[in-house]
């Protein structure tokens, strides 16, 4: 396994992030499990957070992929319980690991 970047131990706490399928979140997701914890991938696209999943698990570390859909609750309170039975309760979620686009202001 890399080096763990984030210069924390959170070996046996859960994180989970979501947009796990894009690039930024996926780097982050790495580096969650670098540093011990295991790592809940939410995202749209399941074939790339099995991917993702895959390739952190090759590394040593422990991760799940959640196919999730933050704008519905029903979905995210399902997921949430799935990551609770498979994964252990949450300590550091990451949400909107992408950047947002802020409002002009005028004046």
């Amino acid at each position: 396994m890399e080096k763990n970047v984030l210069n924390t131990d959170l070996t046996g706490k859960v994180a989970v992030v979501t947009g796990a399928s894009g690039t930024l979140c996926s780097i982050f997701a790495k580096a969650l499990a670098r540093a011990g914890a295991k790592v809940a991938l939410l995202g749209r696209n399941m074939d790339k957070l099995k991917e993702l999943a895959d390739e952190i698990e090759a590394e040593g570390g422990i991760a799940k992929g959640y196919t999730c859909n933050v704008m519905n609750k029903a979905n995210c309170l399902q997921v949430a319980e799935d990551v609770l039975a498979d994964l252990g309760p949450l300590r550091y979620p990451c949400e909107r690991c992408r950047r947002q686009q802020r409002p002009r202001q005028h004046g």
